[in-house]
């Protein structure tokens, strides 16, 4: 992104117009998952969808420092669990895709 565009840039979160047609090209649909979901709804969610495509970038995961995990993170590893979940329980297959 260039540096105009950057300054004038105000969201935390954005979804790449590509990752979406990614994932169209293959016949599915698309929703998005906020980072910062609550857990609750999150596990509502999940049940409803079919696998999930984590895009990524430059984001500090785990604070080298404090250990503080990133809302992504957090988010991330309860999506990883519930695949974990259905494949090892439910023998579901359930498929992530993680990008950067």
């Amino acid at each position: 992104m260039g540096s105009e565009k950057k300054a004038s840039f105000d969201y935390e979160s954005y979804i790449l117009e590509i990752n979406e047609s990614f994932i169209r090209w293959s016949g599915s649909k698309t929703i998005a998952i906020p980072f910062d979901i609550a857990e609750s709804e999150l596990l509502d969610l999940l049940p409803q969808i079919n696998g999930v495509l984590f895009t990524g970038g430059g984001l500090v995961l785990v604070d080298p420092l404090t250990k503080e995990q990133h809302p992504y993170y957090v988010t991330a590893k309860k999506i990883f669990n519930y695949s974990k979940f259905m494949k090892d329980v439910k023998n579901e297959t359930w498929p992530l895709l993680g990008i950067c």
